[in-house]
């Protein structure tokens, strides 16, 4: 079996058989990984594909120092967080919301209810306002829950780059709902960002 790296020396050559090999190798990896932030089955389609065209006609920039796959999924999240950002997608529904992340002990009456709807609506649309490096970190880290190991792998950036984009949003969004007094169901506020 060819190594990845004969794989590239051969596509940075020119060689599309090689690319194409190291298409059929990953492409169902890097579905899986777009599944996670792609809500429409379209969209999970064309970021794969547009991600080996890019890498197809980039691949010459390829360097040793990540692994392929890697390259790979910072090419594709790229492209995911470009296409929200030029669709100016909505973030979520209102009518997407799971009933029980609108229920609380604590809330008695309807109109507390709409309103703890609207301002999860508010935090949704901040997040997707956040510079687009603070907001790939807050994702990954607050909302996916994964270590900074992962992340700085996911993104390129080093530990204190991650961290540091990560407190920036954080402090952000923290300001953001004390500000628009979300604090008070912070339950909801969990909930709202898992469902993000």
């Amino acid at each position: 079996m060819i190594k990845d790296s004969q794989l590239i020396k051969l596509a940075q050559l020119g060689s599309s058989t090689a690319f194409d090999k190291l298409t059929n190798k990953y492409w169902n990896k890097l579905f899986a990984l777009t599944t996670k932030y792609c809500k429409l089955e379209e969209d999970k389609e064309d970021i794969v594909q547009e991600t080996f065209i890019q890498a197809w006609q980039n691949i010459k920039k390829f360097q040793a120092n990540s692994t392929f796959f890697l390259w790979l999924s910072r090419i594709a999240l790229n492209l995911i967080y470009e296409k929200r950002r030029k669709k100016k997608l909505k973030t979520i529904s209102l009518n997407t919301l799971p009933q029980n992340c609108l229920k609380d002990e604590n809330i008695t009456s309807p109109l507390e209810e709409l309103e703890i709807k609207e301002l999860k609506e508010k935090l949704y649309e901040f997040i997707q306002h956040l510079p687009r490096e603070e907001k790939i970190v807050y994702r990954l880290r607050m909302i996916e829950c994964l270590p900074y190991r992962k992340i700085i792998r996911i993104t390129g950036q080093s530990k204190a780059t991650a961290e540091r984009c990560f407190r920036r949003a954080n402090s952000k969004v923290s300001k953001f709902l004390q500000e628009g007094d979300l604090s008070r169901w912070p339950n909801q506020i969990i909930q709202a960002l898992k469902g993000y």
